[in-house]
């Protein structure tokens, strides 16, 4: 064979190969980055919302006579709902088990104060929603100051 033929044959081929290979893990991959980017969108949200809910709870219960049982308040219900849906958002060992956390002191069964592990589970879910190592979230003194 000639040596021009064999080049443009081989050349045809490499194109051909890489052409049918990008044709089917181009979607893949486009499909994977989607899928990251839209859990980190829905993370974030979830840690917002949570953040406000907190702050609405804390404010009423401090500042205001709620007109309702605290545990049937719109923002009580809210929250718990929350508490469902992150161990399925957030993937992290350090948020699922301050979900728990928070679930044990509820219900009397753990020796941290519910403000801190409230604050935590807020800092860890902000954390994992912005890819912020979980070295860098702050620890909190064991009892709150009032300065």
């Amino acid at each position: 064979m000639d040596s021009g033929l064999e080049t443009a044959l081989v050349s045809a081929s490499i194109a051909a190969v890489v052409s049918v290979s990008i044709a089917f893990i181009s979607p893949l991959f486009t499909h994977h980055l989607w899928n990251r980017q839209k859990r980190k969108e829905q993370q974030l949200a979830i840690a917002e919302r949570y953040a406000v809910l907190r702050a609405e709870i804390s404010a009423s219960a401090h500042f205001s006579k709620p007109r309702v049982p605290f545990e049937t308040s719109p923002a009580r219900m809210e929250l718990q709902g929350l508490l469902f849906v992150i161990p399925v958002l957030f993937k992290t060992e350090e948020v699922i088990s301050r979900v728990h956390a928070l679930g044990l002191q509820e219900r009397g069964d753990q020796n941290k104060p519910l403000w801190m592990v409230r604050y935590e589970l807020q800092a860890y879910l902000f954390a994992e929603a912005l890819n912020v190592p979980f070295d860098k979230v702050p620890i909190f003194p064991e009892k709150e100051s009032d300065e």
